[in-house]
Order: structure tokens, then C-alpha cells, then sequence
């Protein structure tokens, strides 16, 4: 049986994602903040993770280091995407609310990224969400520009860690599952998470992207 360890399952593309790959026959690693989830399958195991504290995340990885788990799939889907600015688009950036933000979506990710290397099956995936706004191609405007540097970032470090895999057996790329109709992205949202679940779950099996590419629904697209 594969092992998928995903962030963030305690809802929206999160608890998507851990269904569908439980509905394919994986075995989940999941984490919330609050360690524990509605989602109930004998194939998951739900452990407490805030991103933001590395502590935290050390303590995590020693977890699954001692329980000699091995990951054929990483997807880091936990984020945030902070209010604060929103009262005040394209004219405001706090730097409080940066800080934030950048400690789950950037800081967060790599920090566990890294830590979980050494767990990567030979012809892993290592899988980040991303953005659209945190694409310079075309450029949107800034109306939360906290959340939108973070993905912009998270891209330049997924292509940075790709070019350091690019002799190893381990693929690192990013997914954008579009604007989804969640708790972070509203009720106007285009897509449900399912959907995108499924798609980013058919590029898994398919092992369709290459090391250090940018995916959507409807292929591979420029950063």
C-alpha cells in the first residue's frame, strides 16, 4: 500500500485530497492544527501540526522517522490566508500579517519539506499547492498581498528544491487547484475541492508532471 502524507486535512482541499487518496486505496498521513478531523477511515492516522511552530514540526518528522514510514507522496496543502488586508486591497500591506503568513505557507512548508526527504520513497512526489496569485504570468492585481507574495515564493522554493532532486529519483512540482468554494476561498468559488482533489490525484497516478513544473486542471502552465 502507497503512503501519502497530506497537510491540512481538517477541511476544504485538505479533507478532499485525504478521501480521494483513501478512496484509491492509499494509506494517509494527515495533520491539523488541532490534531483531529471529522474524516474517520482505518487507512488514516491524524496527527497535531501547527506549521508555524518548527518545533512542532521536528517533533512531527521524529514521529514518523520512529515508525519507520516511508512516503511515496508529500502534498503540502496546509496554508493561510489572513484577513487583515482585506479591508484595504491594493493599498495596505502589513507587515504583521506577512510575518504570519509567511511562517504556515513558506517558512512551515519548508521546514517539513526538508525534514522529510530522508522519508521519500525512491520515484516520490513532492507536491505543493499553489496559486494563480502568486503567478507573475499575467500579474493580478495585490488585493491580499500577504497570501499572494507567500505562493509566489512557495513557487521559487518548490523550483529551487526541484533543481536539487534533479539527479535523485524524487519529483518536486506545484498544483493549482483554482479558485475553490471553501472557508478560504468563499462561497463564489469556481470548483468545489472535490474536483480538484481528483484532478491533482490523476496527475499523481499518472506520474504525469516533471521535476520542477507548474500543473493545473488543464496541463502545465508558465510561473
Amino acid at each position: 500500500m502507497k503512503t501519502v502524507l497530506i497537510t491540512g486535512v481538517s477541511r476544504g482541499a485538505g479533507q478532499a485530497l485525504a478521501k480521494q487518496f483513501l478512496d484509491e486505496g492509499w494509506q494517509v498521513i494527515g495533520t491539523s492544527t488541532s490534531g483531529t478531523v471529522s474524516l474517520e477511515h482505518a487507512s488514516l492516522t491524524v496527527h497535531k501540526l501547527d506549521l508555524a511552530q518548527q518545533a512542532q514540526v521536528a517533533s512531527f518528522v521524529e514521529e514518523l522517522k520512529a515508525a519507520k514510514v516511508k512516503l511515496d507522496v508529500l502534498i503540502n496543502n496546509a496554508g493561510v490566508n489572513l484577513s487583515s488586508e482585506a479591508e484595504y486591497p491594493t493599498k495596505t500591506l502589513s507587515v504583521d500579517t506577512l510575518e504570519q503568513t509567511l511562517a504556515v505557507n513558506l517558512v512551515g512548508l519548508a521546514a517539513l519539506t526538508e525534514a522529510c526527504l530522508p522519508l521519500m520513497q525512491s520515484d516520490g512526489q513532492i507536491i505543493a499547492l499553489s496559486s494563480g496569485a502568486g503567478a507573475f504570468h499575467p500579474f493580478i492585481a495585490a488585493n491580499t498581498p500577504s497570501y499572494q507574495i507567500s505562493k509566489a515564493a512557495v513557487n521559487m522554493y518548490m523550483r529551487t528544491l526541484a533543481e536539487r532532486l534533479k539527479d535523485e529519483d524524487i519529483k518536486a512540482w506545484l498544483f493549482d487547484p483554482g479558485w475553490m468554494k471553501t472557508d478560504m476561498g468563499g462561497p463564489y468559488g469556481q470548483k468545489m475541492p472535490e474536483q480538484a482533489a481528483a484532478e491533482l490525484y490523476g496527475l499523481v497516478a499518472q506520474d504525469k508532471p516533471t521535476n520542477g513544473t507548474f500543473w493545473t486542471a488543464d496541463g502545465e502552465r508558465d510561473f
